[in-house]
């Protein structure tokens, strides 16, 4: 497991195959993360620039480090007269959401454009012709869930491989079904959670890549503490480590208490049992 010193940042990028990932994380402080070439954002920290100009909008749950800037990424959309976002949440959320909106339109004499869409666990929300997003759930002091992007992508038949191309076109020409679709898993977003959403999440621990709320790191707070604010503790997660298929594993949402350079340091320390080829996957999301 490689880590490389950098400063406290105002946002973080990397890239995965076709994807950029950006965002910010810090208990307490700000949670965003977007997927730029698919124009989707999960959580909304206090309303970032970076985020304006994408169509969904994924919530995890309702705290103000994640919620917070709903109202203002509205009122920006509306001021540069771009097209009304899509928010995504959890049924509990959406009428005190409306009426948080609805004050703001009365504080500003302003009508602001904006749809609201209930989320449901195990349901598919279409974000492009090749991808989706399917909620699954969470376990923090509210209501929570997180969410997978899915690829669509073409595969040929078990059945027919081994043709020749041209056999393979005339089998098509016939009208025979010579590709299935697969729904990958590539991009999993956990929002705040205790460790047992595991339990019941078999496509996280398969996707490509896993953003993973890891926010303590040592004794200065206990695994218990942790799991009473609904959180998850480095202690809980390495012995799970290796359930996990994912390709890249990046832990977020670190306590302020602790500086980048300390928090890599007690993470390799924490990892360092584990197969190399493990350690290797897991990162430090600044």
């Amino acid at each position: 497991m490689e880590f490389t010193s950098q400063p406290e940042i105002f946002s973080h990028k990397f890239e995965w195959k076709d994807l950029t990932i950006q965002g910010l994380s810090r208990a307490g402080t700000g949670t965003c993360f977007a997927i730029p070439q698919l124009g989707v954002c999960m959580d909304l920290a206090q309303g970032l620039p970076f985020v304006y100009h994408y169509s969904h909008f994924f919530i995890t749950h309702a705290h103000m480090d994640h919620a917070g800037g709903l109202p203002y990424i509205i009122s920006q959309r509306s001021l540069n007269q771009m097209a009304p976002g899509s928010f995504y949440m959890g049924a509990e959320m959406r009428p005190a959401m409306e009426r948080i909106i609805e004050e703001w339109e009365k504080l500003e004499g302003f009508k602001y454009p904006y749809k609201f869409i209930e989320v449901h666990t195990d349901t598919d929300y279409p974000i492009s012709n090749t991808h989706f997003v399917r909620p699954f759930p969470t376990v923090h002091r509210v209501p929570s869930r997180g969410y997978t992007v899915f690829q669509k992508r073409k595969k040929l038949r078990p059945e027919f491989r081994g043709l020749s191309q041209k056999e393979i076109q005339v089998l098509a020409t016939q009208g025979k079904s010579v590709q299935e679709t697969l729904e990958v898993p590539v991009f999993s977003f956990t929002g705040d959670t205790k460790i047992e959403f595991l339990d019941v999440n078999e496509d996280v621990k398969k996707s490509e890549v896993l953003i993973l709320e890891c926010t303590y790191l040592d004794e200065r707070k206990s695994v218990e503490s942790a799991r009473e604010w609904g959180l998850i503790h480095i202690k809980e997660l390495v012995p799970r480590f290796t359930e996990l298929e994912c390709q890249s594993i990046w832990l977020t949402h670190l306590s302020r208490r602790y500086k980048f350079k300390e928090a890599i340091s007690l993470v390799q320390t924490a990892c360092k049992a584990l197969p190399e080829e493990l350690r290797n996957k897991i990162h430090l999301f600044p």
